[in-house]
């Protein structure tokens, strides 16, 4: 009897001991399950800080390098396109008859003493000066004319994409492409290394690959001394992609995947539209310094698989060009099925 007691005693040890266990586990468990996420918030909020603190740094170097460029090289001045709206103070030098101030027209003309009226639209302060030298050596010997910018017109810039403060900038004075996106308030931490300008120089549209890595390396790169104006823009994309542009049905920017082609990317724009030149596509990519390089791309080639087969970089574009005979097929085209549909009802 006493054994059979004693039995029973040590078998209801054995289930406490067993249910104990159980809990213990079932908390351990629940512990770690609540820890583990716990800890990966902690190691993400600590990686996306260090993150900010590297992007907060290059940022402050960006403006550094804006700052001393603005002071040390007054070359951005003189660079400055002039437009309507803008007051010049023109100086010519010993001859304090001719010296005047003139507002820039809504044509881009002024008009002054002895020389009349003169297109001087999109003319750099340097051109204008030595315009002015040019035509008044019909009435001196050697002048020596200086302009400054009296005035600026309200002109206004727009500065998209990856960046703290995307805005539109309304400017008085010439601002560098680093003075913008210091504006901006700096790359955001999602911001690629490549960033593009749309400007006009000499008259004629330019798209500019400015490679903000090159320009820490050469703070004296010649980029920096470009003077933007209004209408100008500047994009900053996020790291990871490409652009493809042209006669593709969805122009814009796509991620890079693995290794992205001009083919890839081609498809990626859903596709190349009948008003294409389909036998020769350009790659726009950085190369060495802030010159993008252009390369001829062969579309039979490459469908044959007998092309070099160029694989895409963070911030390429791909330009796919438009055949001016294809397009004008193309308006032919739409302007006929527009004839046909009027007066059609369903």
């Amino acid at each position: 009897m006493f054994g059979r007691r004693m039995k029973n005693k040590r078998t209801k040890n054995h289930y406490r001991l067993a249910y104990v266990g159980v809990l213990i586990t079932v908390f351990s468990l629940v512990v770690g399950c609540r820890s583990t996420p716990l800890a990966q918030e902690t190691i993400d909020a600590q990686r996306a800080a260090q993150e900010r603190a590297g992007q907060d740094e290059f940022n402050n170097q960006l403006a550094n390098i804006a700052i001393a460029t603005s002071q040390r090289d007054r070359l951005i001045e003189q660079e400055y396109p002039v437009g309507p709206g803008d007051v010049l103070d023109i100086a010519v030098f010993q001859v304090k008859e001719l010296n005047t101030s003139a507002r820039v027209n809504a044509r881009g003309t002024i008009i002054l003493p002895l020389l009349g009226e003169l297109d001087i639209g999109g003319k750099s302060l340097r051109e204008v000066e030595s315009l002015l030298s040019e035509r008044l050596l019909e009435f001196l010997h050697d002048p020596q004319v200086s302009v400054f910018v009296a005035e600026y017109q309200s002109q206004q810039i727009s500065v998209t994409g990856a960046v703290n403060k995307p805005a539109l900038h309304t400017l008085t004075r010439p601002r560098t492409v680093l003075e913008l996106l210091s504006m901006s308030g700096g790359l955001s931490p999602a911001a690629g290394r490549k960033i593009y300008v749309q400007t006009t120089i000499k008259r004629e549209p330019q798209r500019l690959i400015i490679d903000l890595d090159e320009i820490m390396r050469n703070p004296d790169d010649r980029s920096l001394r470009i003077a933007l104006k209004g209408g100008d823009a500047i994009f900053v994309p996020e790291a990871g992609v490409v652009f493809v542009e042209g006669a593709v049905k969805k122009p814009g920017s796509y991620k890079l995947t693995g290794n992205t082609g001009v083919m890839e990317a081609i498809a990626l724009a859903g596709g190349i539209k009948y008003e294409a030149k389909e036998t020769i596509v350009q790659v726009y990519t950085l190369v060495s310094g802030n010159e993008p390089r252009v390369i001829n791309v062969n579309m039979d080639d490459l469908r044959a698989n007998t092309g070099s087969g160029i694989t895409l970089k963070d911030g390429d574009i791909v330009v796919v060009p438009t055949s001016a005979l294809k397009a004008g097929i193309a308006i032919t085209a739409r302007g006929i099925g527009s004839i046909f549909r009027v007066g059609v009802y369903p």
